[in-house]
């Protein structure tokens, strides 16, 4: 179809949803070949790790913004911002120089970035590709990121990516994904949870200002839930990250004990043995506090009920009500008139071909 292809993330560009843009693995922590997960054996038998697969098998992927610089680095390869980090892979490949060489292979306009200052310089048509890997692993939670103010926000690489990408006039495919949301849940940490639900949600309305929505389908949605919950009858007003203060029930559990709003099915936060003291709102207000679960888990797991989707722009129509998952995919290929439905006859694959 001729579009322009963007990746933009704030987890590793190897992590299972950008993977899944590009990559086939039978395991999802075959990222890179370190010797642990990815070994001589899965090499021997045919497969191939996830970041060779990114610069072996991708060439058409024009924009990313994401973490994970250790994944295409070797081990005695030292990090370019953080100095006592080096990378993970045992092939002697440097992927990132790799990328490189094969964009000047294939003649192509290229430029690898790991720093504010250079995300900061990029303009649109400047770069027919663009690597931006701009942190050794997942890049910072949003609050440790505007504290130290290296790295790009969501709504920063989730807006240039746009801009970089709009100049083909055959359009294009972007992924964004607010992927630090689901490791702060795994954590049991409501607190960073929401900030970066905050982040992405402010990274939609950035990129809503700058969507052509009259030729543009935008989708968002989740890939799963998680074991997180809301409870207590707190009074309105109440802060969501302290403790329950209601007018009717009481301010306590039936042991007699206070307990937050927020809590969890399961997590690092269970309860290994009877709680023996109150809960104080300064402990349960800081940044790093582990919401209380049900079940003690070494991490929280995801939940099992449906999450929302949401669309806008041509096609839209085709997102309402309940569908399976695996609609998802067809229902956007379909209004991009892109794979099974490139021959298709609908109005807006009319207009795409300029019928």
């Amino acid at each position: 179809a001729g579009k322009s292809v963007g990746i933009v993330t704030t987890t590793r560009v190897t992590h299972p949803t950008p993977a899944g843009t590009y990559a086939h693995s039978s395991h999802r922590d075959f990222e890179a070949f370190d010797g642990e997960y990815f070994t001589l054996n899965q090499q021997l038998n045919g497969c191939k790790d996830i970041a060779a697969q990114l610069v072996d098998d991708n060439s058409y992927i024009d924009v990313i913004f994401a973490g994970g610089r250790r994944k295409l680095m070797r081990t005695q390869d030292r990090d370019y911002h953080e100095s006592d980090k080096y990378g993970d892979r045992i092939d002697n490949r440097n992927l990132i120089n790799e990328w490189s060489d094969k964009m000047d292979r294939l003649n192509k306009t290229h430029k690898f970035v790991w720093n504010l200052t250079d995300f900061n310089s990029l303009k649109p048509g400047q770069y027919e590709h663009v690597l931006g890997l701009l942190a050794w692993d997942h890049m910072k939670y949003e609050s440790e990121r505007v504290e130290k103010n290296d790295e790009p926000s969501i709504s920063e690489t989730a807006k240039k990516a746009i801009e970089l990408l709009s100049t083909n006039p055959n359009g294009y495919f972007l992924l964004v994904e607010g992927g630090k949301i689901d490791l702060a849940h795994h954590d049991s940490n409501a607190r960073l949870a929401l900030e970066e639900f905050v982040a992405f949600d402010d990274a939609i309305g950035v990129a809503s200002e700058i969507i052509d929505f009259e030729n543009t389908l935008a989708v968002v949605t989740a890939d799963h839930s998680h074991e997180f919950n809301i409870g207590g009858y707190s009074k309105r007003g109440n802060p969501i990250f302290g403790l329950v203060r209601s007018i009717e029930y009481g301010e306590l559990s039936t042991d007699g004990y206070t307990f937050t709003s927020l809590s969890y099915g399961n997590g690092p936060g269970g309860l290994k043995k009877i709680r023996s003291r109150n809960l104080t709102e300064e402990e349960t207000s800081k940044r790093d506090y582990q919401q209380e679960a049900a079940v003690y888990m070494q991490w929280e797991t995801h939940g099992g009920e449906d999450v929302s989707i949401y669309a806008k722009g041509p096609m839209s129509h085709l997102f309402e009500g309940t569908v399976e998952q695996s609609y998802i995919a067809h229902a956007m290929a379909y209004s991009a008139c892109i794979g099974p439905f490139d021959k298709s006859t609908h109005p807006s694959c009319e207009f795409e071909r300029g019928v």
